[in-house]
């Protein structure tokens, strides 16, 4: 049998590319990966796939958004009209959900997506097209600016994690809404990662 190490700083790494097996040049048939301090690889998993969607993101998108050559997404909804409408759930949900005094609020599901379907005027069933759109003009936008000073595109991280959010499924994670002192933000909190790296073949051995 071949032996293959593969260093790392953290264990969560490792699942950190699709490719992980062809990168390291060895197929996925009788592989038995052995993980070195396996008892935090969950807890690494969760951590890398917990994450927000803050206001400032949201306004930052919005402004790249309002100067984009091509608007137009999806279903007649424009890049702009996107970015406002998670903005305008930001200050539903937060305004709706979070008790006076308090910080933070779980949110039920599909609170997010109600919202922006509600502002952008389409069904359900189409927000996944919006969306999917939006992450293509956005790698193209990337794509432009990639030798400017500002290579990254908000409205292209916004459109991902949207994204993940809408792909996130209830039973792994919990979705919340927050406020601090720079405004309203969402989290996603990765609670169960055996979904993302598969249940039959995680085996734990400390």
């Amino acid at each position: 049998r071949d032996l293959h190490s593969f260093p790392t700083r953290r264990s969560s790494d490792l699942w950190q590319s699709d490719n992980f097996l062809q990168n390291l040049g060895i197929g996925d048939n009788g592989i038995t990966l052995v993980v070195d301090e396996a008892h935090n690889l969950m807890d690494a998993v969760r951590e890398q796939e917990s994450f927000s969607i803050t206001d400032r993101l949201v306004g930052s998108a919005r402004d790249e958004a309002s100067i984009l050559k091509r608007q137009e997404l999806s279903f007649g909804v424009g890049a702009e009209a996107l970015a406002l409408s998670v903005k305008a759930a930001l200050r539903e949900l937060s305004g709706r959900h979070i008790p006076f005094g308090k910080r933070e609020a779980l949110l039920p599901d599909k609170a997010l997506e109600g919202s922006v379907c509600r502002t952008l005027n389409i069904t359900a069933d189409k927000l996944g097209a919006v969306i999917a759109a939006a992450v293509d003009l956005g790698r193209k936008r990337e794509q432009e600016i990639a030798d400017s000073d500002a290579p990254s595109s908000p409205f292209l991280e916004l459109a991902e994690l949207l994204d993940r959010w809408v792909r996130s499924p209830a039973e792994s994670y919990v979705k919340a809404v927050r406020a601090d002192g720079d405004g309203a933000f969402l989290t996603a909190s990765c609670i169960d990662p055996l979904p993302k790296i598969g249940r039959a073949s995680c085996r734990e051995r400390v």
